[in-house]
């Protein structure tokens, strides 16, 4: 409440220097109290291996763990991964790599590890430039239906529900 108060003062006393009815800020001055920035959560290897086996053997689970492995092996935000496209996927027979807009719209190609290549083979039955057009989403999926998704497997793996980006720091 501390810093609340501070901050209302001091938009009000900004708002009076706007006006020119006072020439500086006092509370300006003041030193605010600092919240330690909390660690962001990760998840342990058996965590990893809790949390897919809480994701059942289904077509949308399938698309899940695609998408839960994809996020942790490439920590790509959710919007990355939940954005690709059969055409972001190339698979040259040695090396499959994937194309994804970044953050500030920079378009970048990074290895996809195997692993994440065999979950959304899985997922879609078979490779994605021979079940996909190119600019078909790998993942047709609303990223707040995945996000409480996410929930359920987590509340199952026996965790506290965690946003998206945990998968992001895991790894």
């Amino acid at each position: 409440t501390t810093l609340l108060r501070l901050a209302i003062l001091s938009s009000y006393f900004q708002f009076l220097i706007a006006r020119d009815l006072i020439s500086r800020n006092p509370v300006s001055r003041v030193d605010r109290p600092r919240k330690p920035r909390p660690q962001p959560r990760s998840l342990t290897q058996p965590g990893i291996q809790a949390l897919l086996r809480a994701v059942p053997n289904n077509r949308s689970g399938r698309r899940d763990r695609a998408i839960i492995i994809t996020g942790l092996l490439t920590a790509r935000r959710k919007s990355e991964v939940l954005g690709l496209t059969a055409g972001d996927i190339e698979d040259d027979g040695g090396m499959v790599t994937y194309r994804y807009r970044g953050k500030g719209g920079a378009v970048k190609r990074r290895e996809l590890p195997q692993v994440a290549y065999h979950a959304i083979c899985d997922y879609l039955g078979g490779k994605p430039a021979e079940v996909l057009q190119p600019g078909d989403r790998l993942f047709p999926v609303h990223p707040q239906g995945f996000y409480l998704n996410l929930q359920r497997y987590l509340r199952r793996a026996g965790f506290t529900p965690a946003g998206v980006h945990m998968l992001r720091h895991t790894g």
